[in-house]
């Protein structure tokens, strides 16, 4: 038997040879082509945005920095020219409400600042002369998120300095560590966990966070297979989300000069891990068709592309041994006569 890397063009092609061992044969032409080929998913069509956020609202345990003033000297507060009255850490209990003087319990729970100061305006009415309420959210463990695993700086981002999205604390976090294609997002809340592609959040799938939201970022290598009769085989990782088997071949240095079969350059694709009901694609570069098809064409993570070798160079392996024999013996009779 000739030493290969992999089953020869006949072995492949032998009538029920691929069926026997659970695969199916899929000759990749124009007409089958379609429901294989790559084409952009989901969040790259941008159906799954980011909603508008006016900013983050009030929940119990967090610490509210309050200044009430009034319009002129003589009232209750001071006036706005001094700076007004501060009340420098209002801490909201557990009901959602604070307690300050005149005003006595206000609910806040669920509000944002502006809304809150509104509030309390509105409870100072007939009090005092024309008031006028700031509030600011004290930069407190509970308006912040956890951002961890392969991201340049983890640790807990607020969500009053930067806005609150997906990407946005990412991007404070310093970025993840491995390029997007190899990332994956995982967001947990309370209970729930939901795992989105870095890639999908670039390009639309961004996430309003909530407090208390942790980030974890966590490496998944998307790669392929490559055997046979290429320039560059072994395993290798996507240059990019989506290749086609055009860009894959790109990616091991093309096939090999002199000893690829272009007529047998094959794709096996297990299904869920398993041998059974998976796939087999052909594709014959003797067409003049054959590089439109392999550029349509999508490439999935684990798939093995295989080329085979020529017959003429299996069978110059076969000869070249016998020729340099006997090459050898005939210079050992020179020498000796």
């Amino acid at each position: 038997m000739t030493p290969g890397a992999g089953p020869t063009m006949s072995d492949v092609n032998e009538e029920g040879s691929i069926e026997s061992h659970g695969f199916s044969l899929v000759r990749l032409t124009r007409e089958t082509v379609p429901p294989f080929a790559v084409r952009l998913r989901g969040p790259a069509l941008g159906v799954a945005g980011v909603r508008h956020v006016n900013g983050v609202n009030i929940s119990p345990g967090d610490v509210l920095r309050v200044t009430i003033a009034e319009s002129r000297e003589g009232g209750l507060f001071a006036p706005l020219a001094t700076g007004g009255t501060v009340f420098p850490a209002v801490r909201v209990n557990q009901s959602g409400a604070i307690t300050l003087p005149y005003v006595k319990t206000v609910s806040v729970r669920g509000l944002d600042t502006t809304a809150a100061a509104a509030r309390i305006s509105s409870r100072l009415a007939g009090t005092t002369f024309e008031p006028q309420v700031y509030i600011e959210l004290g930069a407190e463990r509970a308006s912040s998120v956890l951002v961890s695993g392969e991201v340049r700086q983890p640790g807990r981002v607020s969500l009053i300095d930067t806005p609150p999205t997906l990407l946005d604390v990412i991007n404070r976090s310093g970025g993840a560590v491995r390029p997007p294609q190899h990332t994956d997002v995982v967001l947990r809340r309370g209970g729930r966990l939901q795992r989105i592609p870095m890639t999908a959040v670039l390009n639309g799938q961004n996430v309003t966070l909530s407090r208390g939201d942790e980030i974890v970022l966590e490496g998944n290598v998307r790669a392929f297979h490559a055997m046979g009769a290429v320039g560059k085989p072994g395993l290798q990782e996507f240059p990019k989300a989506q290749i086609t088997l055009l860009e894959a071949l790109s990616t091991v240095g093309g096939l090999a000069d002199h000893a690829a079969n272009r007529t047998g350059v094959f794709v096996f694709r297990l299904r869920d891990g398993k041998v059974g009901g998976s796939t087999v694609f052909q594709v014959d570069f003797n067409q003049a068709d054959s590089i439109f098809i392999a550029q349509q064409f999508e490439v999935l993570p684990a798939d093995t592309v295989f080329v085979t070798t020529a017959p003429t160079y299996q069978w110059s392996k076969i000869i070249s041994p016998i020729v340099q024999g006997l090459s050898l013996a005939r210079g050992a009779t020179v020498l000796g006569n």
